[in-house]
């Protein structure tokens, strides 16, 4: 029976190979896209990937017999790890938790604290336990062919990709080539059947094919995903927050619609002294061309260390003006409440100079955040609530500026300065970007040389600027697509209302080097404030949405500044230029120059030569792939080499055992090993005869001694069988059976 058990253990390696070809690639996929999200493991990851390929080879060679010992073997050898390295693996885990809320704290701009890590190199410890279970995992579901356990692997793995955690690059590439590979694989089997080389280059090809077309339709498609994904967020937020408020859009600035207004009242308030306000709500302080987005990904990774100091002693963005002016004593305290009605739920609407901190998010980094779907408001805030604020405008600010400065000597003050200066530092980080298209655009409009200019020229100069340049019109249409929204505005355009004013003034702001941000909500002007008593309540509509601008004053804080026609305080702007000139200053005292930060910065000649294109990134891609290709390569060579020895072995094995073995068992394996020669040859001209066929019956059935002679000619048979097979056999086949197959020596 030793030859059907040949061709048992001949199909069973088959199997095992294909195995092996599937697992390995999808482990190596699941490695790549989950370790490209961890900055410590992407640059090993193809290290984890080789050992992941030794462990599918170990598997592969694997005796039948002890396939089933597989899992408890792999299990127990990693918590034995476990157990052994304990410490480290504790610290590994802590770590990738630790990189996980650092990207979550990026993503979502919230404080996490991070886990204690003793020995950060633990990491790469439990990132050898990470792959040694999944390709445990993995070679459970192909060799199971649980589909349903790599629909949750490939689920987990676009998660990742999708909200941004893990790369999506050739690591889906080859996870996509295993699947596919594996879904296919019951299909294909019986072509195994008596499998020929053709079949496994069939095999081969196909995975490849799939992985250069993948690669090829990639670089081929050119996709903006980064605006895609923006759009798609916006989308899900109107859907979920906005109840028909289109106003303004919070930030998207292409395809710019006209200033749509209703008369429903989006908010209702309630004012211990009616008074102008500007009801800060939506925040833009990143500027990318097409929209204002928040504080960066990078900037919020970066702060969370300074905010949970700055929240910890109590200082807030939101409340530092308030703080100023109390510490000051020009502080004049009043109650806000705030109902809401149809106004963008994915928002506070709080006063510039909010006095109470205790509504605002202490685990936020920058403005209070508030997600795409409104989850993150703290839960005081829900339809209605009731904040506290300091009163004041432009010139009260200023002279508290003044005042804070002439005061430095005291402790509080001082304690309150260092606060407010670790997070000046953050703004001026933060806060000064631009696109080298704003940057092109202003450098035409202001062609004047670089000079240096107080905070209350470079206002003046704006204020002038863009009542020059610009045309108020709120039933413009801005049709930028993806191009700049400033250089649309101001160069093709010409006009616009909040929206257009309040963009231009942030960029020209950061042009001169004064830091600026923009900023939506709703505004009501001192007139129409004093059309109001104390305790009425007050409704505020899509007529009284807005946009403005913001710059930081030093020491001080976020202070508005109108520029949209309309909206320009004229006594306001009086009484500030009063107070400049009354010696006060402009509330720093500093003079700025033109900004010399840009969103992406502009390359040298020489930089521009050396910066690659889209086809050097191609072929630097393509040579990723081809390394990857040449690792799988490298496997797969040792695993078939383990292969072929193997075979060989078992080849030598069978005539070591026939050699051993008494009559009766030799004429029976010997008889087996014919005909699968014969079977697998397809010799049709070779016939055992009457002669071979009852000595083996014999053999089999009987209980005769079986003789000498009778085993000689079993063993004649034999030679006739295999001379036949050598005859048949071309060379290249004749290299195959016995040198790789070893089906014959």
């Amino acid at each position: 029976m030793k030859g059907l058990q040949i061709q048992a253990e001949e199909q069973h390696k088959k199997d095992t190979v294909g195995y092996m070809l599937l697992s390995l690639l999808i482990t190596t996929g699941l490695v790549r896209i989950l370790f490209s999200g961890i900055a410590k493991l992407e640059p090993r990851w193809w290290l984890y990937s080789l050992g992941a390929g030794i462990v599918c080879i170990f598997y592969s060679v694997l005796p039948e017999k002890y396939q089933d010992y597989r899992i408890p073997f792999g299990g127990g050898s990693l918590l034995l790890l476990i157990l052994a390295g304990y410490r480290m693996a504790r610290d590994g885990f802590y770590e990738i938790c630790n990189e996980i809320l650092t990207f979550f704290t990026g993503k979502s701009g919230k404080i996490y604290l991070d886990f204690p890590v003793d020995n950060e190199q633990g990491i790469y410890y439990t990132a050898a336990i990470i792959t040694g279970l999944l390709v445990l995992l993995v070679w459970q579901v192909v060799a199971g062919r649980k589909k349903w356990m790599l629909a949750l692997f490939m689920a987990a793995a676009a998660g990742l990709s999708i909200i941004g955690f893990a790369a999506v690059d050739y690591g889906w590439l080859l996870l996509a080539a295993g699947a596919v590979g594996f879904c296919f694989w019951q299909k294909m089997q019986p072509l195994w059947k008596g499998s020929s080389l053709r079949n496994w280059l069939l095999c081969a090809g196909g995975i490849l094919l799939c992985l250069f077309l993948g690669a090829a339709i990639g670089h081929a498609v050119d996709v903006d995903t980064e605006f895609q994904v923006s759009q798609w967020k916006r989308a899900v937020h109107k859907k979920v927050c906005d109840e028909g408020n289109d106003a303004m859009p919070e930030g998207n600035l292409s395809n710019l619609g006209r200033f749509v207004k209703t008369g429903n009242d989006s908010l209702i308030l309630t004012m211990e002294k009616p008074q102008k306000l500007y009801l800060r709500g939506m925040v833009g302080e990143t500027y990318t061309g097409t929209s204002w987005e928040g504080v960066s990904e990078e900037a919020n990774i970066e702060g969370e260390t300074l905010f949970y100091w700055l929240h910890k002693n109590g200082f807030y963005q939101q409340n530092s003006i308030a703080k100023v002016s109390e510490l000051t004593g020009n502080a004049d305290v009043y109650t806000l409440s705030v109902e809401r009605k149809t106004a963008c739920k994915g928002h506070l609407y709080l006063p510039c100079a909010l006095e109470d901190a205790g509504i605002l998010d202490s685990d936020g980094i920058g403005e209070t955040p508030s997600s795409s779907i409104g989850m993150n408001l703290p839960d005081s805030a829900g339809e209605s609530y009731t904040v506290s604020y300091t009163a004041g405008s432009v010139p009260e600010w200023y002279e508290a500026a003044a005042l804070l400065a002439g005061r430095q000597s005291e402790n509080a003050v001082q304690e309150y300065l260092k606060e407010e200066q670790s997070y000046r530092e953050f703004v001026y980080k933060n806060d000064l970007q631009l696109t080298n298209s704003a940057v092109g655009v202003l450098s035409r409009i202001f062609e004047q040389e670089e000079t240096e200019r107080s905070l209350s020229e470079v206002l003046e100069l704006i204020q002038d600027t863009l009542k020059e340049r610009l045309t108020y019109d709120e039933s413009v249409q801005t049709l930028n697509g993806k191009n700049d929204f400033l250089q649309y505005t101001l160069e093709q355009s010409k006009c616009g209302y909040s929206v257009h004013y309040a963009t231009a003034a942030v960029l020209m702001l950061r042009y001169f080097g004064v830091p600026a941000r923009y900023a939506e909500g709703y505004y009501l002007s001192a007139y129409e404030a004093s059309e109001y008593e104390a305790g009425e309540k007050i409704g505020l509509g899509e007529a009284h949405a807005h946009a403005w601008a913001e710059y930081y004053m030093d020491g001080v804080g976020w202070i508005p500044f109108e520029v949209t026609p309309g909206y320009i305080d004229e006594d306001e702007l009086l009484e500030t230029a009063a107070a400049v000139s009354d010696g006060m200053g402009d509330g720093t005292g500093n003079t700025f120059r033109q900004n010399p930060l840009k969103y992406a910065p502009q390359k040298s000649p020489k930089e521009e030569q050396q910066e690659p294109d889209a086809r050097n990134v191609f072929r630097f891609e393509a040579k990723k792939i081809l390394a990857v290709g040449i690792l799988l390569l490298l496997v797969l060579m040792i695993a078939l080499i383990c292969w072929i020895i193997r075979r060989r072995n078992r080849l030598k094995r069978f005539w070591r055992q026939i050699a051993e073995s008494d009559n009766r068992t030799a004429i029976v394996e010997l008889y087996a090993y014919c005909m699968m020669l014969i079977q697998r040859f397809r010799l049709a001209d070779v016939d055992a005869g009457d002669e071979i066929r009852q000595i083996h019956q014999e053999a089999m059935f009987s209980s005769h001694v079986m003789t000498e002679k009778q085993r000689e000619n079993m063993r004649e048979f034999t030679k006739k069988v295999l001379a036949s097979c050598k005859k048949r056999n071309r060379w290249f086949q004749g290299f195959r059976y016995h040198w790789i197959l070893w089906l014959y020596d």
